[in-house]
């Protein structure tokens, strides 16, 4: 996976190529992405809870990313897929108590929540992963091959 630095401001001010930040093609909009700064696994050692608590406190900024539209589109659809099938597990395990079913209900709507979660995964596997680091910038992480050559040159002495 192909990483690369930008600077808060230069996404914010939408100074960066026009190129799609995942394909690499031209950029035909631009969509928000939320940077959030990573929580340290040591906090696990603490307990589940407490690194949900640090992770929902950490540091975050929106900024906007150059897309194409197949890329939104095709983002756009899995999240959709993924949507619909949560809708589906909520709706089938509602069924299951209706119909006196529990487990049946129980284990297919489980089985359909996990498929979503999946679905959702890949969906943001389409997409960049955006991470706050220190100074100001944010790591890309699955950006195109070219548009990472692209920025690494335009913050060379950054």
């Amino acid at each position: 996976m192909t990483g690369a630095r930008v600077r808060v401001i230069d996404l914010r001010d939408h100074a960066v190529p026009d190129l799609c930040f995942k394909s690499g093609q031209p950029a035909e909009q631009w969509v928000p992405v939320v940077a959030t700064r990573r929580v340290s696994p040591v906090w696990l050692l603490m307990g589940v809870v407490p690194w949900f608590i640090a992770t929902a406190v950490a540091a975050k900024v929106t900024v906007d990313v150059p897309a194409s539209s197949e890329v939104v589109d095709a983002l756009r659809r899995r999240t959709s897929v993924a949507v619909g099938l949560a809708t589906l597990a909520v709706a089938v395990g509602a069924l299951g108590m209706v119909f006196d079913e529990i487990v049946v209900g129980l284990v297919a709507g489980l089985a359909l929540l996990l498929v979503s979660g999946v679905m959702l995964g890949l969906a943001r596997a389409g997409w960049v992963d955006a991470v706050l680091v220190d100074g100001g910038d944010i790591e890309l992480r699955g950006v195109d091959p070219d548009v990472a050559i692209e920025l690494d040159r335009r913050y060379a002495g950054h």
